[in-house]
């Protein structure tokens, strides 16, 4: 429920996008609503469910999850006829960490990851394959006293093709990730600054010349909840100017949001239906 700012012994939720919001501001009900999304927690807070439906109730798609002493170990993609698309599994090692991870897909189709770590558990290798061949293999090595890694990503022979760049703060939160191609040149880049409760309040994000190509700055409530996100281009022209204004339940949870954007003079309005375990 963390990756949804959910608060609480939450048991379900619907979302649902109810109306649209005009340039002068007028509030249009949708009455055929175009999709809801329902999600369905477990008593641990982990997500056990989530699928799209539309006004009809007709399932657009889901996906299950599944969990084995409080860590995931399946997901099942399932199509609007309710067919599983899409399979993923994980098994752990003692250090619940992600020892092997399977994804099936178009049919019989496996993709395998194998994970290597020290023993402090950091990620030293990932070792990917498709189909039982190997396609290609990751390096994590660690620097600046861990707060920076380094990725190599290497082909079938182990020629190194791509390397990227991680570094952290004090906190564990990405600072900066770069990315490099087989020449070594810069192939693009994001800064990211974040205020003294660990949120993200700013993301730039850099061309393959170093130059800017975007900026998203983020402002939230005593809450968690973003109430503005604002974009800029490569000029630092104001491009989109989002504002939520958010209506909560005893809980502390979200039920109604508005959502307009002053730059495109456009908005949506979203309710949220959110059930509790007692």
């Amino acid at each position: 429920m963390q990756e949804n700012n959910l608060k609480g012994r939450v048991k379900t939720t619907e979302e649902i996008e109810y109306g649209t919001i005009d340039a002068t501001g007028n509030i249009e009900k949708d009455a055929d609503l175009s999709s809801k999304t329902i999600s369905t927690y477990n008593r641990y807070g982990n997500i056990r469910e989530q699928k799209v439906v539309d006004s009809k109730g007709i399932m657009g798609f889901k996906t299950v999850y599944k969990y084995e002493d409080n860590l995931r170990t399946k997901e099942l993609s399932y199509n609007s006829k309710n067919k599983i698309t899409e399979r993923w599994m994980a098994v752990y090692n003692n250090k619940r960490e992600i020892k092997e991870a399977y994804r099936v897909f178009e049919g019989r189709n496996i993709e395998k990851r194998i994970n290597t770590y020290d023993n402090k558990g950091k990620l030293l290798e990932e070792k990917w394959y498709l189909n039982n061949q190997i396609t290609h293999k990751k390096t994590h090595t660690y620097l600046d006293d861990n707060k920076t890694v380094e990725i190599k990503t290497l082909d079938p022979l182990d020629d190194v093709i791509a390397i990227e760049m991680l570094k952290y703060n004090s906190q564990g939160s990405l600072l900066e990730e770069s990315k490099y191609n087989l020449k070594d040149s810069l192939h693009g880049k994001t800064i990211c600054l974040y205020n003294e409760n660990k949120q993200l309040i700013e993301e730039i994000t850099y061309n393959s010349n170093d130059i800017i190509e975007n900026k998203t700055v983020y402002v939230y409530d005593e809450k968690g909840n973003v109430l503005e996100e604002i974009w800029y281009n490569h000029k630092n022209k104001k491009t989109s100017h989002i504002k939520n204004e958010y209506t909560f339940d005893k809980q502390g949870n979200w039920i109604k949001k508005i959502e307009y954007d002053s730059e495109i003079k456009f908005g949506a309005v979203f309710k949220r239906i959110i059930n509790y375990y007692k």
